[in-house]
């Protein structure tokens, strides 16, 4: 399903720099040229040296700024932004096992600090050890419960590690920080699909559809978990209202005639099918299956006249197709 591949890229950070603004990124407004200055002129200004440094690194200046922080360092091992710069720095330059070692000595001096506690998970994670990484994050969350990223990570880490019902945790406290992110809600909605709760899911999915009513890919997911968990009149009830908001959209329409065909509502079922093949004359699968439907219902002739649409539409989508080969293979587009 395509919500995994969005729960594994949630709560991931471009660089760790992004994660310590607070202390990299201080409100300085001196130029680089007058930052030069003052360290040249006050050598024993660590903080200044410090800015110099981070004013390297924003400006792509890697190796400037990992020798100033570290001579830095050098003077005062526990200079916390010096740390935390050096360990930007060496993400920046991929020496993703450097930059945790630079992290693990700023936890001995911030040892509470979320921000660290969760970029050593994330480096953890970065190596592909998983199990290390967690413990990591569930203290950071422990210290900061609204930290986003931390509950994203756990969220993924566990969905990934089948387990669904510690996912589904950090996704409630998600969605409890961010009522209004209706993605946040389908996301908890398909993980409680896939455990089982299907009125949990349904819920997630109709409180999504309050904050957003126009989101077409909850209203089809919500008839999906009417229809698993056997509420066929529900799912009917739902498809009805899709279409008073889309009444052309024959989709919905071929939808709601299975699920009428599937209550013994021949009817209906009819009714639907022919609508969708109204608002569009070659859909294949609505012609197939209100031919499929008279021919259930011992309508012979009808089933005939129907099937006999089908096989029209389906030996022009035939044709078609070996006419788009023969001018691919025409174009030199051979493997196409």
């Amino acid at each position: 399903m395509s919500f995994l591949l969005e729960i594994l890229g949630r709560g991931f950070i471009a660089h760790l720099a992004g994660a310590f603004g607070q202390f990299l990124n201080p409100n300085d407004e001196r130029t680089t040229e007058e930052l030069q200055a003052t360290v040249a002129a006050e050598p024993d200004n660590l903080n200044a040296r410090v800015n110099l440094a981070i004013r390297y690194l924003d400006g792509g200046d890697q190796t400037g700024a990992r020798q100033i922080l570290m001579d830095v360092l050098d003077v005062d091992e526990s200079h916390l932004p010096a740390r935390l710069g050096l360990a930007c720095v060496l993400d920046e330059l991929g020496n993703v096992e450097g930059s945790l070692e630079q992290l693990r000595q700023a936890h001995k001096l911030d040892a509470v600090n979320p921000a660290i506690l969760f970029c050593i998970g994330y480096c953890h994670e970065r190596q592909d050890r998983q199990d290390e990484a967690i413990p990591f994050y569930q203290d950071a969350v422990t210290v900061c419960p609204t930290l986003r990223n931390a509950h994203e990570r756990l969220g993924a880490i566990y969905c990934q590690q089948g387990e669904t019902d510690i996912a589904i945790h950090h996704y409630t406290e998600l969605c409890r920080l961010d009522p209004q992110q209706t993605d946040l809600h389908l996301t908890l909605a398909n993980l409680l699909l896939k455990s089982g709760d299907h009125q949990g899911a349904i819920n997630r999915y109709e409180h999504a559809l309050s904050v957003e009513p126009d989101n077409w890919t909850a209203h089809n997911d919500v008839v999906s978990t009417y229809v698993e968990a056997g509420l066929y009149r529900e799912a009917i009830e739902h498809l009805h209202k899709m279409i008073e908001q889309e009444p052309d959209f024959s989709d919905t329409r071929l939808r709601l005639g299975d699920l009428y065909a599937r209550v013994g509502d021949d009817v209906a079922a009819s009714a639907q099918y022919e609508r969708a093949i109204q608002i569009c004359p070659d859909y294949l699968e609505a012609n197939v299956k209100l031919g499929t439907q008279h021919l259930r219902a011992g309508r012979f002739q009808e089933a005939a006249r129907w099937f006999s649409f089908a096989l029209e539409i389906n030996d022009r989508l035939l044709g078609a197709y070996v006419g788009i080969g023969v001018a691919q293979y025409a174009g030199g587009r051979e493997d196409e």
